[in-house]
């Protein structure tokens, strides 16, 4: 995958990035925590997301960040809303950054069917209950 992003590609890309992410307090800028270089695991995820990654760098090239955020925004949403989830999905694969936020990252919690569930503690299958057996002849 990295050679469908050119180094100018990447560098627009590290300047929105520090601008929807700067280091605040203990939290590192996105380029701190190298979405960058997360760049082409989060783009091997997300396939789809790349012509649009590509076409918002591409037409912002050159900008100042926050005009080109600005531009992004009112003139190609798409663009701007793929840019800003592959930087968000990158900063927060960040193995630094899921410790700082107390994410564990996802972790399997097996089930034991003997003990009672939330859902069944918390009473939320009363209004399904109460209501009834709801259902539909499949068709053929």
């Amino acid at each position: 995958m990295s050679g469908r992003l050119s180094a100018a590609h990447r560098e627009v890309f590290r300047t929105l990035a520090d601008v929807w992410l700067p280091a605040v307090g203990d939290m590192p800028s996105a380029s701190d925590a190298g979405v960058v270089e997360m760049l082409d695991r989060i783009l091997d995820l997300r396939r789809d997301a790349l012509p649009e990654i590509v076409r918002g760098l591409d037409a912002v090239s050159g900008m100042a960040p926050q005009a080109a955020l600005h531009w992004l925004q009112t003139s190609d949403v798409v663009a701007y809303t793929e840019l800003k989830l592959a930087i968000l999905g990158a900063y927060y694969l960040n193995a630094d950054v899921m410790d700082r936020i107390g994410y564990p990252g996802q972790q399997s919690r097996p089930v034991d069917p003997e003990q009672a569930t939330d859902f069944l503690e918390a009473d939320l299958l009363a209004p399904v209950l109460k209501r009834g057996s709801i259902w539909r002849r499949a068709p053929g």
